[in-house]
């Protein structure tokens, strides 16, 4: 196995930079002006030393153009100093047969002591702790033999050998004994084999029961047609977010760009003019599809737009009046009331259900104006007010003041005080999981001046 395995090795050779005993890892420069491809982050290398021809296993934690940091299992420093020439293996034939090797070489020494407990039940040294269990089968197909097996399979405390040829039932004895296992509520049970059809037969017996759910993992391509349904990855392509997962090769996260909004919007208005006034109503009715909505990257440290499974409808009336008192005075008032709901969810969050507003705009000069305004929000629902006390959405009402005019022809300004009475107004974002990203409204001096040139 070592010499066919041997042929298809990936090696990089490097030298020691420095050792961090405390972390238990190595860093190594490689011994090449290439970038190193065939090694990953989280991969499992062999690291065999060129003094003194020993090895150990590791997992590369870090990895640069031409360096690799290893935390080495079981590290001994003094075997690595730095300039110690070393090679990495990262080739899984390789490493799995070394390990097999290992542990067979350990079982020799007696420095494994599961083997040495298995080996001691085997050898008769001690004695086989399995307990016959009274067990209602799901099926009458078993022979006495295969009876047995299973109940002394289902009331061993350490481990139960079942031998027996081709042909005599172990992969439907297997199935029965993971059925009966998870009756009696056991969560995790791993099935190896020697080969991956074997892994295939037997969860195809075991699928027989829906109450087991199934997951094969190793291969995907050596895995048969019937069984891929099975596959860990079949089974993340079912998972909602698969699509916005990262990739593991180590590359970068890329979503998928998202579709164009859809809104389908029905208006009706009536409006009534009289000399010095006008007042107008507007009712409406928005539907939205494949509205955008944040949601967290894969390795929750950015955020990024999707496209919604659900559609969104808001309705509403508007009332907007405005009434010239005299020529120097206008004032201007609105009313609206909005309702929005959410397919499959429910009432549509942060939204202020009565919104209201008051202008007066008075011309102190001729080319100066002064205004006052009043805006007034009702309360808007947070899904956040558990979490976050501080994320408010009660109702709210601000006092602004600003004045406009024309300095010269071409040079005009804007000057006021938004929030005069300082009142505190939070913002609540529609944001997911437990985490919110409000503003908040204080009272702000601003001003802003504006030169026009013309050609």
């Amino acid at each position: 196995y070592l010499k066919i395995a041997a042929s298809k090795s990936n090696v990089e050779n490097g030298i020691v930079r420095w050792v961090d005993e405390a972390n238990q890892t190595v860093k190594v420069s490689v011994r090449t002006d290439k970038k190193v491809k065939d090694i990953h982050r989280d991969d499992r290398v062999l690291i065999e030393n060129a003094s003194d021809f020993s090895s150990d296993f590791g997992s590369v934690v870090g990895k640069g153009k031409t360096e690799i940091t290893i935390r080495i299992d079981d590290l001994d420093t003094q075997k690595y100093p730095v300039g110690t020439e070393i090679s990495l293996e990262s080739n899984k034939n390789i490493l799995g047969a070394r390990y097999l090797q290992k542990i067979i070489e350990d079982v020799k020494r007696g420095n494994n002591s599961i083997a040495d407990g298995i080996l001691n039940i085997l050898e008769f040294g001690e004695e086989n702790k399995s307990k016959l269990q009274s067990v209602a089968l799901s099926s009458d197909r078993f022979n006495d033999a295969q009876k047995c097996a299973i109940e002394y399979s289902i009331g061993t405390d350490n481990f139960h050998l079942i031998v027996g040829p081709p042909g005599t039932g172990k992969t439907y004895v297997i199935a029965e004994i993971v059925q009966q296992l998870v009756k009696r509520g056991r969560r995790k049970i791993l099935i190896t084999a020697y080969t991956n059809l074997a892994v295939d037969n037997m969860i195809e017996a075991i699928s027989r029961d829906n109450k087991v759910k199934l997951v094969r993992i190793g291969s995907y391509g050596k895995t048969s047609d019937e069984i891929k349904k099975y596959h860990i990855n079949s089974l993340m392509k079912e998972y909602p977010r698969y699509k916005y997962l990262k990739v593991l090769e180590n590359t970068s996260f890329v979503p998928d760009r998202p579709e164009t909004e859809k809104m389908e919007t029905l208006e009706l208005g009536y409006s009534y003019q009289w000399q010095d006034a006008n007042i107008s109503v507007t009712t409406f009715y928005n539907e939205f599809d494949d509205y955008l909505h944040e949601v967290p990257t894969p390795d929750d440290e950015d955020e990024y737009f999707v496209n919604s499974d659900n559609t969104w409808r808001m309705y509403g009336v508007e009332m907007l009046s405005v009434y010239r008192v005299t020529s120097k005075l206008n004032l201007r008032a609105t009313l609206g009331w909005l309702k929005g709901k959410e397919s499959g969810v429910g009432d549509l969050p942060y939204l202020a259900e009565w919104t209201a507003s008051f202008l007066g705009d008075y011309q102190l000069y001729q080319s100066h104006h002064m205004v006052f305004s009043i805006f007034y929000n009702s309360d808007r629902e947070d899904t956040n007010d558990q979490k976050f006390t501080d994320d408010e959405a009660d109702q709210f009402t601000t006092l602004n003041l600003h004045a406009y005019g024309k300095l010269l022809d071409n040079i005009s300004y804007q000057v006021g005080v938004k929030n005069l009475t300082d009142e505190e107004v939070f913002d609540p974002a529609a944001d997911f999981d437990d985490r919110y990203n409000n503003q908040r409204t204080e009272r702000e001096l601003w001003g802003k001046l504006t030169y026009t040139y013309r050609f």
